[in-house]
């Protein structure tokens, strides 16, 4: 299975989708498989207990898709975070962290209507998501550069698969 990573906006599921398509194989996206499993498990403004709760129902997500033999899958911007969860697909998959320049992710994000994005500077926002989360990201087998490519190029992708 490919596992595509990165910071909320990043173009996950868009290049999971893609590329799904492309090869023939299941595309996943946690954000999505949970949301149709267990409703809307965060609401309208989540708190600390609806942030725990939803990364348990993630990880355990993640822990089942992990047993398939092929797909496309796409994660949540938080959910590499979590080390048993890296462990998991870094151990069975190829693991892809789609890094993207800061100013190009607030501009995507600055109309997607994200719940942990309500309210307040986004670009702030991503300065100390990034600088918490990328450590976690650059642990992935490989890193693919997508500012400034159109979410449907998938060619630095593709090349990166074959290695």
């Amino acid at each position: 299975m490919i596992v595509l990573l990165g910071m909320p906006g990043c173009g996950k599921s868009t290049l999971a989708q893609a590329l799904a398509v492309e090869t023939g194989v299941p595309w996943y996206d946690t954000d999505a498989c949970l949301q149709d499993q267990h409703g809307n498990v965060l609401g309208p403004r989540p708190g600390p207990e609806q942030w725990r709760r939803f990364r348990e129902l993630e990880h355990a997500l993640i822990r089942d898709l992990a047993q398939e033999p092929a797909g496309c899958l796409s994660l949540g911007g938080g959910a590499w975070q979590s080390a048993e969860t890296r462990r998991v697909l870094l151990a069975r998959h190829i693991c892809i962290y789609l890094r993207c320049d800061l100013d190009e992710l607030a501009e995507r994000l600055k109309h997607g209507g994200r719940v942990m994005f309500a309210g307040g500077d986004i670009r702030q926002q991503l300065i100390g998501l990034l600088q918490q989360r990328e450590p976690e990201y650059r642990l992935a087998h490989h890193t693919v550069d997508i500012t400034n490519r159109h979410s449907t190029d998938l060619l630095a992708l593709l090349h990166c698969l074959r290695g």
